[in-house]
């Protein structure tokens, strides 16, 4: 699920998208019998995530993931970068805390 919400402050407008990416280890037919098997595959959720974040991007949303693994990180941090956007990464399974 993802949430996009418009905030009006002080005529400033400013957008927040929230996604739950749902973790690589997770994402196996073992855990999600119902879902087909190609929504499931790593390059076909990262070209689609990619190409949602992109259009975030474009729109300067304030960009919330949630269930980052590490491949997410290495997929998602150089994308971020060309866009221009500061990528804060908090994890206490990986033991990392700090400002990519």
């Amino acid at each position: 699920m993802n949430l996009s919400i418009i905030i009006n402050m002080h005529k400033m407008t400013v957008r927040l998208f929230n996604w739950n990416l749902l973790s690589t280890r997770l994402a196996s037919p073992f855990y999600h019998v119902h879902c087909k098997a190609e929504h499931l595959d790593t390059h076909t959720r990262q070209h689609i995530v990619e190409q949602r974040l992109f259009a975030e991007t474009q729109q300067q949303s304030i960009i919330c993931l949630q269930e980052l693994s590490e491949e997410w990180l290495s997929f998602l941090v150089p994308k971020f970068e060309t866009s221009n956007y500061t990528f804060l990464y908090d994890s206490q399974w990986l033991g990392v805390e700090s400002t990519l």
